[in-house]
């Protein structure tokens, strides 16, 4: 599912994989300080180019948020929602929970929003 196959490309920084799933115009909302691609953006270019930027400084083999697990996918006629949440990365973390509501024209991703709990 396209939906599924973007987050978890943005999760692992995949951009060769994320890239051409974006429509040019694609707007995504993410919460500040919650995901490494929180924030609000609007344009593929800039997007990817954030992403770029946050991968800078990493060893490319690590992965952006290396604890997202998909828990279901509802799908609709042009939007796309996933429950997703986020694995602790230590012992006795919290998991936390969220949802990326997509939507989708084309075969393509044209704007995504992340909520969490």
């Amino acid at each position: 599912m396209l939906v599924s196959e973007v987050l978890l490309a943005l999760s692992r920084g995949d951009l060769e994989t994320l890239e051409p799933l974006l429509a040019e115009d694609v707007s995504w909302v993410s919460p500040e300080g919650f995901l490494a691609w929180s924030g609000t953006w609007v344009g593929k270019d800039a997007f990817i180019a954030s992403l770029r930027a946050e991968l800078a400084g990493e060893d490319l083999t690590t992965p952006l948020v290396p604890a997202l697990k998909i828990d279901r996918v509802f799908p609709a006629a042009d939007e796309v929602v996933v429950k997703w949440h986020l694995v602790p990365t230590e012992e006795g973390g919290t998991i936390v929970y969220g949802v990326t509501i997509c939507r989708v024209a084309d075969g393509l991703i044209i704007s995504g929003r992340d909520y969490r709990n």
